[in-house]
């Protein structure tokens, strides 16, 4: 899944795919932060997330591994074609991939 910078929504939705993935509640897809060339929305949220979350505990070195931020849409691309060669096509289908944030809402793709 790629996200890109947004408001509140984008937010819950970034946070409720790393919940699901995290905790083994769906099936491991890829998640990239993609950012406008030269902008920081993405790197300053990685950087909350390191600096606020991991470092006091309450996250560890394998939850910020669960996603990817870039500003180069090939990196991106590559990101999730080599994070998809690893997942059955089934189990992506059961996960709602490419239903952006619903993945436990949505009806599979058809």
């Amino acid at each position: 899944m790629a996200y890109f910078p947004g408001g509140f929504g984008t937010a819950d939705e970034v946070f409720e795919a790393l919940t699901l993935v995290q905790t083994g509640k769906a099936v491991t897809v890829p998640i990239v932060l993609v950012d406008a060339p030269g902008s920081h929305y993405w790197a300053r949220f990685d950087e909350f997330l390191k600096t606020q979350m991991q470092e006091t505990g309450m996250i560890g070195a394998a939850d910020v591994a669960l996603y990817r931020v870039t500003d180069d849409v090939k990196e991106a691309v590559a990101e999730i074609e080599t994070v998809l060669r690893g997942v059955p096509l089934p189990a992506l289908r059961r996960a709602g991939a490419g239903h952006s944030g619903c993945a436990a809402r949505c009806p599979p793709p058809r």
